[in-house]
């Protein structure tokens, strides 16, 4: 699986979540056949984007007492670990671990979504008024 496009029923219902997802769909998709020069300019910029969202959906989960959030980020964390290490491999003109680590973003979002977004989503929704149903 090279890429994965955005799909309604991928939509979890607190929109910033939505959103940083179509998001990353719609940088990994461009990335799958990137040049090694393209892939060492866009990697960065996808990392960060990352963390970013893991960053909001990590205080929403404080803000909200999450149960599983610890497991929730150990999952953000080792998927960040694995682009940082790609990232550095590339810096030494090794393509092969960023060619792997795009190639394996859509398997784990695919497993992430379902499971761990989705509970947060739900808890979420349950909990918090203030959350864009949108």
């Amino acid at each position: 699986m090279a890429s994965l496009d955005w799909s309604p029923h991928m939509r979890l219902g607190v929109e910033m979540m939505d959103q940083a997802h179509r998001a990353l769909l719609s940088r990994l998709k461009p990335m799958a056949h990137s040049s090694d020069s393209e892939l060492r300019s866009s990697l960065p910029a996808l990392i960060a984007s990352m963390e970013q969202a893991f960053r909001e959906e990590e205080t929403l989960m404080a803000s909200i007492a999450f149960p599983d959030a610890d497991r929730h980020c150990e999952q953000h964390f080792k998927i960040l670990y694995l682009l940082r290490m790609a990232q550095a491999a590339l810096a030494r003109a090794d393509s092969r671990p960023a060619r792997d680590a795009i190639a394996l973003m859509p398997h784990w979002f695919l497993i992430h979504l379902p499971t761990k977004d989705m509970e947060l989503s739900v808890a979420l929704n349950m909990i918090s008024p203030l959350v864009s149903t949108a």
